[in-house]
């Protein structure tokens, strides 16, 4: 008997050891510290003449590399900002619209990789929707087998661009954001879209906006897109003009339940924000010498969405206060040069990545660790069919009165 309470002691003292190992496994202490963890290098001044006198460059299509800017890159990031060049350091303490998730009265962090206890889960998931636990009836736009989404509807739909460039803290400002906004919005109407442009709302605004609009009735629409345009970081929070708020408060509440009218309809998202604070150096490649219709069906209550964001995860996006930023400007010019010829618009995101990976690097004279970096936009993609914007009759018969 004695030897079994031993053997049951060192099993309880196992069980408790392996508890706290877990648990230091899944938290780490995320309190913002009151000075940055590594401080801001002295701008350094040695720079070698031929970094300060190189200019920003644009590779062509015919291969020749063209100067383009003097102004110097920027970067849309709420987290450490080394050089002076992308703008001063971030408030020491930034606001959040909630708290954040807390174990044992400690703000944590969920390791995005490989979650081990699911107990951990749940505590990240604030602003997570109810589950819809009766099935949603609404009208069926398109057939099950159709290749393609229905955009002959009587318009096109509205295209939201939430803009900020100016912010309650200070040295947050993004010069360059309004040609932006300038560029897309004349791209959305150049694809039939009606436009709202939000300029620098704060996050309860842009809570209720986004709620309204998606208890409006959108029968008559082909589909939904809403740009932003803003700072973020890397836990995928972006910042209205007071607080940090969480992306998925922008599409939640235009799922197929709880917004039935889009319901097998595209849901487009543009993130224009950082998502951490790598940087991409890029590889150098050289060339070498061996080189029938059913009456009713279901579908998913998350389907039919598309959230395209500027970078991947954990990485700097990058911002000319001059030409605006690298994504956004590719992503107007790729859908003006290729909705016209008929291409769908997946294939298009795939050309605007090609062009902002190919055709940019970083130009930054003041500090080497920001200069000569690439970019690479993705997506996340809930479509189900392929997605064209074929010109409305209106428009058609406004250019044949035209010809006419």
């Amino acid at each position: 008997m004695s030897q079994q309470r031993d053997i049951q002691g060192e099993m309880n003292q196992l069980s408790i050891s392996c508890s706290d190992e877990k648990r230091n496994i899944m938290t780490t202490n995320i309190n913002i510290p009151s000075v940055p963890a590594t401080p801001p290098p002295t701008p350094n001044n040695s720079v070698s003449p031929s970094l300060a006198d190189r200019k920003s460059i644009v590779r062509m299509s015919t291969g020749a590399i063209e100067s383009r800017r003097k102004v110097p890159d920027v970067i849309d990031s709420l987290g450490r900002r080394r050089s002076t060049s992308c703008c001063e350091e971030l408030p020491v303490t930034p606001k959040y619209c909630a708290s954040l998730p807390t174990v044992d009265g400690r703000n944590v962090r969920i390791k995005k990789s490989n979650s081990l206890f699911g107990e951990m889960e749940s505590a990240l998931n604030n602003f997570q929707v109810n589950t819809v636990k009766n099935s949603v009836i609404a009208q069926m736009v398109v057939d099950m087998e159709s290749e393609t989404y229905n955009m002959n509807h009587s318009r096109r739909g509205y295209f939201v661009i939430l803009n900020h460039d100016i912010f309650e803290a200070e040295n947050l400002s993004r010069p360059g954001s309004k040609v932006d906004v300038e560029v897309l919005k004349n791209t959305a109407e150049f694809l039939g879209f009606e436009t709202v442009v939000c300029d620098n709302w704060h996050y309860d605004k842009i809570k209720t906006y986004i709620s309204k609009l998606a208890e409006e009735d959108h029968s008559d629409a082909d589909c939904l897109a809403i740009a932003v345009l803003t700072h973020g970081n890397e836990r995928g929070y972006l910042y209205a003009k007071d607080v940090l708020y969480p992306t998925d408060i922008l599409w939640s509440p235009f799922t197929a339940a709880q917004c039935p009218s889009l319901a097998g309809k595209p849901k487009l998202f543009f993130i224009q924000a950082c998502r951490g604070e790598k940087v991409d150096s890029g590889v150098t490649l050289r060339r070498t010498e061996t080189d029938a219709g059913a009456m009713s069906y279901k579908i998913p209550n998350k389907a039919d969405f598309l959230i395209c964001y500027s970078t991947v995860d954990g990485y700097y996006s990058w911002r000319n206060p001059e030409d605006g930023t690298w994504f956004v400007q590719s992503l107007c010019q790729e859908l003006k040069r290729l909705v016209p010829e008929g291409k769908d618009l997946l294939k298009i995101m795939v050309r605007v990545h090609a062009k902002v990976a190919f055709q940019y690097q970083s130009f930054n004279d003041k500090d080497p660790d920001f200069d000569e970096k690439k970019q690479i936009p993705s997506f996340v993609c809930m479509l189900t069919r392929e997605l064209y914007f074929p010109p409305k009759k209106n428009e058609v018969a406004m250019e044949e009165e035209q010809i006419s």
